[in-house]
């Protein structure tokens, strides 16, 4: 008993960390610096926007950087998890700090892995302790609302060398063409 006690201890402090933390965020670049000097096993590419004005200039710019780092935090929490499924199946497992599953793809389509174009426009920035090019194609993205809101790119490297997250791209949805623009 005593040891669930302190487990809903330390799960609730965390919570209100979250909570705190989130509603103090009012753009997306203070997700970015926050998630850059806070969190240990997510790895933010120096270059990850290159419409990062664009995002913070947009009226919805406190909602998307809070969801931002939500985001962040889900991440960090999943790699510290050990969980031994991938991103997806973590956070349909019901954690407490998962993102939203449906939100949540693992795999681009056929039509981008086919399209030279298409799929260079996902070859993104990572460590080299990943891969010596610096870049590696990443097609798992968290999905926002809205027609300019960002696709977040990550590569999930939770069990491999680094044993982090790395995000790679925060842009607008335009940035990314697909199938349907």
């Amino acid at each position: 008993m005593e040891k669930r006690a302190i487990s809903f201890a330390l799960n609730e402090s965390i919570q209100n960390f979250r909570d705190e933390e989130t509603e103090s965020i009012t753009s997306v670049s203070e997700a970015l610096t926050k998630g850059k000097q806070l969190l240990d096993h997510v790895e933010i590419a120096e270059k990850v926007s290159t419409r990062l004005d664009d995002l913070d200039n947009n009226q919805r710019a406190k909602t998307w950087g809070r969801d931002i780092w939500k985001a962040f935090l889900a991440f960090e929490a999943y790699a510290r998890s050990g969980y031994t499924g991938n991103f997806y199946q973590w956070c349909s497992s019901g954690n407490d700090f998962s993102w939203f599953s449906q939100s949540t793809a693992l795999k681009e389509s056929d039509t981008v892995h086919n399209d030279e174009r298409l799929y260079a426009q996902r070859v993104l920035p990572i460590t080299t302790e990943v891969d010596p090019r610096g870049k590696v194609f990443m097609e798992s993205h968290l999905k926002f609302r809205g027609s300019m809101a960002p696709r977040l790119y990550f590569f999930d490297d939770t069990k491999g060398k680094t044993q982090k997250v790395h995000i790679g791209g925060i842009d607008p949805h335009s940035r990314w063409e697909n199938t349907t623009t």
